[in-house]
């Protein structure tokens, strides 16, 4: 019945599907509208202005599935309705990692249940098509005894992929790596190398390419600790095209000092050699920010155990990085100096000092909590930053800031609104929009008790739903179709649906249950130019998800309502 409903809704809904960039946060671009969770999403550009979206998903109400899409240059929807599914087994498929394949499709890895109560890695390459390229459902990168979770990947440069996950197999977690080709086949040992099986627990791992389609791994290392007193450090590994280590067994230490080091992200430095940063809690009283870079050939080249990055009053956590273009990285983070949590940044370059304001920058320190930031260059030397919002009365919002190579933010104080729809917007993930602005994603409760993933396209200069080179006229506003969320949602008797439309043109309003039944028509007559709204009355109609859809010519959105009696 699951497979039946998708096709159904999938004949009637996506053969002209579209929609197009809004430019208002309370609207947004829908990516999965699917009844139950959607949630867990990443993002990667499409090399063309568009961007390539995975997530969880759990709309056949048993267990989880990994889910894509594709929204061009324009925020028009490439593939099928509500998504192309990468797999549709037994058990739960969960946490999907993507990476693009640099011909316009991306890989895609997760972790995978479908052998039983111990997770496997699999992965999936999927063309700018959204076909399949490999066996479906997925090839198996490590399938060994216990679990093996937490993967994390990087381009080999030729269309394939480095893999790398924490893994179960001995009994305690070790770090391993895999190398899968762009024909999908896996080049080295059987379930992978081992990058480190030292004693105690090795975790978190992160990865980044090193040039010469090899690979450096980092993570967090246990090695020194106890079964009852934790003491991590930051280990780092590198491992070439064939599957061979190249500096010491199980790693060379970045940062072996007293108390925690945890959480590593690592980049590659744009000569080779990488920028880690992570948690530190050598203090012994709160939680830092700490970086190092490393050269290719494993040798540190900042301060030994680490230049400090954030080391305010109280905690700083979660930071992530970005290349600056010359050598060295900003960092963003959310920190808990004032209190709450707000979201800063810094700029450190390739020398290891630290060039803007002591401690970092403020991104945002609006009432209530900024959370979870995400972080992408501009292409100038800056980075855009995104995150989610308390500041509306406890509302998680969708909030972005620009900050230019010197340390200035560039749009609104304490951030840009980027989506402020009814309802909770969690944890945004951003890729480059090619122009120097950025296309974002997030899990989105606006329909009422369940999620669903939206998008939302934002230029270099702080104007949503504008795609375009910064040499052109930035005033010039595309023509906007709309289809707003309707209010309210869940609704019983009746709710109002509210669209708009810049040209006239021939309408309809078309109400669908979840089999894709077409159940009333509300409007189909010609309009002109205008914004329009409609009640519609749930009648003799039972409690459960329903589909609303506007067609204005050959533009097409849906939405998805709930009807609780």
């Amino acid at each position: 019945m699951k497979n039946l409903i998708i096709v159904i809704l999938s004949f009637i809904l996506a053969t002209d599907y579209k929609c197009q960039w809004s430019n208002n946060p309370n609207i947004n671009t829908a990516i999965c509208t699917a009844v139950k969770d959607q949630f867990i999403d990443q993002i990667i550009s499409d090399g063309a202005g568009g961007a390539i979206i995975t997530w969880e998903d759990f709309r056949n109400g048993s267990n989880y599935d990994v889910y894509v899409q594709r929204i061009n240059a324009a925020g028009i929807i490439q593939w099928i309705f509500n998504g192309t599914i990468i797999t549709s087994l037994a058990n739960d498929q969960t946490a999907p990692k993507i990476i693009s394949d640099g011909s316009g499709g991306v890989i895609i890895v997760w972790t995978d249940y479908r052998g039983g109560n111990y997770s496997d890695i699999y992965a999936q390459k999927i063309n700018a098509n959204g076909t399949a390229q490999w066996t479906a459902n997925g090839i198996p990168i490590c399938t060994a005894a216990n679990s093996q979770y937490n993967s994390a990947l990087v381009s080999n440069g030729a269309g394939g992929a480095i893999i790398t996950w924490q893994d179960k197999r001995d009994g305690v977690l070790d770090i391993y790596a895999q190398h899968i080709n762009s024909s999908g086949t896996v080049s080295w040992t059987t379930n992978g190398i081992p990058i480190c099986t030292s004693a105690g627990i090795q975790e978190n791992p992160a990865i980044a390419g090193d040039g010469t389609s090899g690979a450096f791994i980092t993570w967090q290392d246990n090695r020194k600790g106890t079964l009852l007193i934790n003491d991590y450090d930051i280990y780092t590994q590198r491992i070439n095209a064939s599957g061979s280590v190249l500096w010491a067994d199980n790693g060379i230490s970045i940062c072996d000092f007293s108390g925690n080091q945890v959480n590593p992200v690592i980049i590659n430095d744009n000569t080779n050699g990488v920028i880690i940063t992570w948690v530190d809690v050598r203090n012994g009283i709160d939680l830092d920010i700490y970086a190092q870079r490393l050269s290719v050939e494993g040798i540190v080249l900042w301060t030994n155990n680490g230049v400090a990055i954030c080391s305010a009053t109280d905690s700083q956590v979660y930071p992530f990085l970005v290349d600056d273009g010359a050598g060295g990285a900003i960092i963003t983070w959310y920190d808990y100096r004032a209190g709450e949590y707000d979201v800063y940044t810094q700029r450190i370059n390739m020398n290891g000092n630290v060039m803007w304001t002591t401690d970092g920058v403020p991104i945002s320190t609006e009432v209530n909590a900024q959370m979870s930031p995400d972080i992408i260059s501009d292409g100038q030397g800056g980075a855009i930053i995104v995150w989610h919002d308390y500041r509306d009365n406890g509302n998680r919002d969708v909030y972005a800031q620009l900050i230019n190579n010197n340390g200035i933010v560039q749009w609104i104080e304490n951030g840009l609104q980027i989506s402020t729809a009814q309802g909770d917007q969690y944890s945004p993930a951003i890729t480059s929009d090619g122009n120097g602005g950025a296309i974002i994603v997030w899990w989105d409760y606006r329909s009422g008790w369940t999620s669903d993933i939206y998008a939302q396209q934002v230029n270099h200069y702080g104007q949503l739903g504008i795609v375009t080179d910064i040499k052109d006229n930035i005033d010039a506003l595309p023509e906007l179709f709309s289809l707003e969320q309707n209010y309210p949602n869940p609704f019983n008797p009746s709710t109002t649906i509210s669209w708009q439309s810049p040209v006239g043109s021939h309408q309809s309003i078309k109400i669908f249950d979840v089999l894709g039944n077409e159940i009333a028509t509300l409007v189909n007559e010609e309009k002109s130019a205008g914004a329009y709204e409609i009640e519609f009355g749930a009648g003799k109609l039972s409690s459960g998800v329903y589909f609303y859809q506007l067609k204005a010519g050959e533009y097409l959105e849906t939405k998805k309502m709930i009807l609780l009696r």
